[in-house]
């Protein structure tokens, strides 16, 4: 079953394309949409489709620049170019960067559509056969190195990595050499997909699902290759399960983390495993991905609050800055990689590498400094295609939430009738003016709440609403509780 990505800032072309199509007989089983190249890059990198069908002309990325990327990124997925042009410039430009074939939106027909995508998944099925004949080991070691490369190998829906280590690092050659035959073996019963290779001073499993998958199945298989090692090659072992994640690339990522402890249990006597649980990681990301500072305060101060003020093991500080720093990581990867995101990434690695914080409050300011970094990157790339008068507008508004400013205001400042600003302000952003107003004011005040000792009505002020009832009701609706119900 094949998954396929529409492409195209006309939302009437891909409910066309979305409904019209028998992509059933075609044996999809998924299609997503994106609004633009941006759109796109960011949905491919969070799953990568066997099929992409792209307009040409779209704002911030068009679709020659995203095939061009395409075929640098992700050279295994087939692309198709649709457009309303009939000029050779288009089509040279696509069918150069890589794209299977060219159709026109004007002689467009159901039977002639489905004949060209059947032959594009067809072609994506001959990519995915050359891809699949590489060196199994050679696939995750290009992961476990960290090269952009692997995303053309990204395949399954979910990975989950285990990292065996030896306990006895004086045990002879010999035996280590069985470990990885007794490994491969005894996963092997279980049909199920992996991979394995020796990495430095460990053994590293690759298990790859379209599912999500049970990690205490697999938990319980490296339970039995425990003791299998044991048995025949008389060597004790540790191991340490990573959960599940989606984009192959990440491997190196998740490979280090689980490096800095020896086996789950040692994480578990750290007292960190309930503190950094799936579940409050989520959280983490939800709060990123939502964009809003307040948020993102609240919940590294609601995560931090099981730990206490106590000084943390160097050890400990560590695994909190890599848990915290691969959510940031994993969604900093789905922006488009400009020069300013790249030197966000290497600063945030370097800082992750080089930090000798232990103490809570040290370690707060480290991850909020690239929490809130990264929401400033995520919005910097979403104004790039909102009209010029909304980024205008935004900019004012930042300068002035905490004054008593209102829609008339912002269109006074800008010099458009106010009706149409609050239409186009709507249209680009998903809000109108004085929800984006009052966002803001929200986010702020509950940054205040989390760091500050000030008084709540002296918050209020601060942020521009002198008055507190309000304020009081505006925050509640906006975060689901009352201002004096957050902890401080």
């Amino acid at each position: 079953m094949y998954r396929v990505l529409i492409v195209d800032d006309d939302s009437l072309e891909r409910l066309h394309l979305k409904n019209d199509i028998d992509w059933e007989k075609l044996q999809c089983r998924s299609v997503e949409e994106a609004f633009d190249g941006l759109d796109a890059v960011g949905k491919i990198r969070n799953r990568t489709p066997d099929l992409v069908i792209t307009d040409i002309e779209m704002p911030r990325m068009n679709g020659v620049e995203l095939i061009s990327y395409l075929a640098g990124h992700f050279p295994d997925v087939a692309v198709i170019a649709l457009s309303a042009y009939d000029d050779f410039q288009y089509v040279r430009g696509s069918l150069k960067n890589g794209a299977a074939d060219y159709l026109l939106k004007n002689r467009l027909t159901k039977e002639n559509c489905e004949k060209v995508l059947a032959a594009a998944l067809a072609s994506a099925d001959r990519k995915r056969e050359k891809s699949a004949t590489a060196p199994v080991s050679s696939v995750l070691e290009k992961v476990l190195e960290g090269d952009e490369e692997v995303r053309g190998y990204d395949r399954f829906s979910y990975y989950v990595v285990a990292v065996i280590t030896v306990r006895d690092r004086n045990a002879d050659k010999k035996r280590k050499h069985y470990i990885g035959s007794i490994v491969r073996e005894t996963l092997m019963i279980y049909d199920w997909k992996f991979q394995i290779c020796r990495w430095e001073d460990t053994f590293v499993v690759l298990f790859e699902y379209d599912t999500y998958p049970l990690l205490q199945d697999i938990r319980d298989v490296l339970e039995q290759v425990r003791d299998n090692i044991a048995n025949f090659a008389m060597v004790q072992i540790d191991f340490a399960l990573s959960s599940a994640f989606q984009n192959l690339v990440d491997g190196r990522y998740v490979y280090d983390s689980l490096c800095r402890t020896k086996d789950t249990e040692k994480e578990e006597d750290s007292g960190l495993g309930d503190i950094l649980s799936i579940e409050k990681m989520q959280k983490w990301d939800a709060a990123l991905e939502q964009g809003d500072r307040g948020r993102i305060v609240y919940t590294v101060y609601d995560i931090f609050t099981a730990i206490g003020q106590k000084e943390l093991s160097r050890r400990e500080a560590s695994i909190i800055l890599i848990e915290f720093f691969n959510v940031i990581r994993r969604r900093t990867d789905r922006l488009v990689q400009s020069d300013r995101v790249r030197h966000f990434i290497r600063n945030m690695g370097k800082d992750q590498k080089e930090s000798t914080a232990t103490a809570s409050d040290d370690l707060k300011s480290l991850i909020l400094k690239y929490g809130t970094g990264y929401v400033e990157l995520q919005a910097t790339q979403s104004a790039e295609g909102y009209h010029s008068i909304v980024r205008d507008s935004a900019a004012y508004i930042r300068q002035h939430y905490t004054e008593n400013i209102s829609l008339r205001d912002v269109a006074d400042n800008i010099g458009v009738n106010k009706d149409y600003l609050s239409r186009l302000f709507k249209n680009d952003t998903g809000e109108n003016v004085v929800e984006f107003i009052n966002s803001l004011r929200m986010q702020y005040a509950m940054v205040q709440i989390k760091e500050s000792d000030k008084a709540l009505k002296e918050i209020a002020l601060s942020v521009g609403i002198g008055n507190y009832a309000r304020f009081y009701k505006l925050f509640k609706l906006y975060y689901g509780m009352s201002p004096s119900d957050v902890s401080r």
